[in-house]
């Protein structure tokens, strides 16, 4: 099981994944179907590809792009001794749309993946209201305070 799911999943079914579930994460009637949805899909990412020990910020931008689709799409830009910075290149359903909700909820997937090796993902930049064509994530360990970050969710969304 844990190989064909390992071969199923790719790009093209994680873009899938990504248009069918953004429309439903812009109805709060199902905002918490969406992200039950995406963390229970994170959840057997990690089942299917396992994970690495990871301590310092950069392995932890580094495990999460691994254990994204295709680490061309996910570049991981930077480091230093607390942040880890990636990049998401894709087009995300949610560009342009000012729906920064929606989009918190979508990255349920991403915040799963790393927390399932300690870290905490902060979305510094979404395409849903920055006008850019990808996002920015920064990754901190779990418990470390991340109120020097900016957020793309200004106010902070958490719904």
């Amino acid at each position: 099981m844990k190989e064909l799911l390992t071969k199923v999943y790719n790009f093209p079914i994680f873009m899938g994944t990504l248009w069918s579930t953004g429309p439903l994460s812009q109805l709060p009637a199902l905002q918490d179907f969406v992200k039950g949805y995406m963390r229970s899909l994170a959840n057997s990412v990690i089942w299917a590809k396992g994970k690495s020990k990871v301590e310092t910020p950069d392995q932890m931008a580094k495990e999460w792009q691994r254990l994204m689709p295709d680490a061309e799409h996910f570049p991981v830009t930077d480091s230093d001794e607390r942040t880890g910075y990636a990049e998401i290149h894709l087009h995300c359903p949610l560009r342009g749309t000012g729906n920064a909700a929606a989009c918190w909820r979508l990255m349920e997937f991403d915040r799963a993946i790393v927390e399932s090796f300690g870290g905490q993902l902060i979305v510094v930049e979404s395409q849903s209201t920055s006008g850019k064509d990808f996002c920015r994530v920064a990754i901190r360990k779990q418990g470390e305070d991340v109120s020097d970050l900016a957020t793309a969710y200004n106010p902070r969304v958490e719904n």
